[in-house]
């Protein structure tokens, strides 16, 4: 019956606005920037920045994720360098032309300290890219809501195919939308030089039709006022403030 759900809300889906990806921006990032060194957060062993991607822009990859089941034999065929561990304790001299956090903040406690850390990490010239959910989505609010045990057991049960890494963090959202990002920016003296936004999350209530035709709703309500501090989830590009 799930199956059957899922179906009707992909039918349901391919009606509305498409959603976005880092990887689908990748190309246009390479030819529109001077990238050498590059440096993915949280990619596990899955980095954005494929073989052939870095073979055809000539880029040197470092890679760092906190799971420690992670084997780094195989992370030595897909990155010049690789540690495990999180952000905040990442200690390098290294500057990078392009950090990479996919869906990656949402799992930080501070993301004070994230932010200092990355200008940190930046290159004069350099630029982040990330993207991540609002906090202030329906799908988010539950999940900070629910127990991080309570969660997996509903994901798994509701939406049992997701994708087991998608659920196996904690998540905190901490300034995880699109006003607190700006914000933590200004004080670093940062900016945001692109921006996509998403509206569409109603996936995750595809388990029951009702509740996803609300929320199909809700969002469609929210991407006609263009409230970006509602949206389900945004992809931004930062780089120094008043970078030439």
């Amino acid at each position: 019956m799930l199956r059957s759900f899922k179906k009707f809300a992909d039918f349901v889906n391919n009606y509305r606005e498409k959603r976005y990806s880092i990887n689908q921006e990748l190309n246009t990032i390479f030819k529109k920037n001077n990238i050498k060194k590059v440096l993915e957060v949280g990619c596990n062993v899955r980095p954005v920045c494929k073989k052939q991607v870095k073979e055809k822009y000539n880029i040197i990859l470092h890679g760092i994720d906190p799971d420690q089941s992670i084997n780094l034999k195989e992370t030595k065929i897909k990155f010049e360098y690789f540690e495990v561990t999180d952000l905040e304790s990442f200690e390098t001299t290294e500057k990078y032309d392009l950090i990479l956090l996919n869906m990656v903040m949402e799992h930080i406690k501070d993301n004070f300290g994230s932010f200092k850390k990355l200008k940190g990490l930046l290159s004069e010239k350099g630029i982040i890219v990330c993207r991540q959910p609002s906090n202030l989505h329906p799908f988010s609010i539950l999940n900070r809501i629910l127990s991080h045990d309570l969660k997996e057991i509903v994901l798994k049960t509701f939406l049992p195919w997701s994708k087991k890494g998608a659920r196996g963090w904690k998540s905190y959202y901490h300034k995880c939308n699109y006003i607190g990002f700006k914000n933590l920016c200004k004080k670093n003296h940062l900016e945001i030089i692109e921006e996509k936004i998403n509206y569409n999350a109603s996936h995750y209530f595809s388990f029951f039709p009702p509740l996803f035709l609300i929320v199909v709703l809700y969002e469609e309500f929210i991407r006609l006022l263009g409230i970006k501090l509602l949206c389900s989830d945004f992809y931004l590009v930062i780089s120094h403030k008043n970078q030439e």
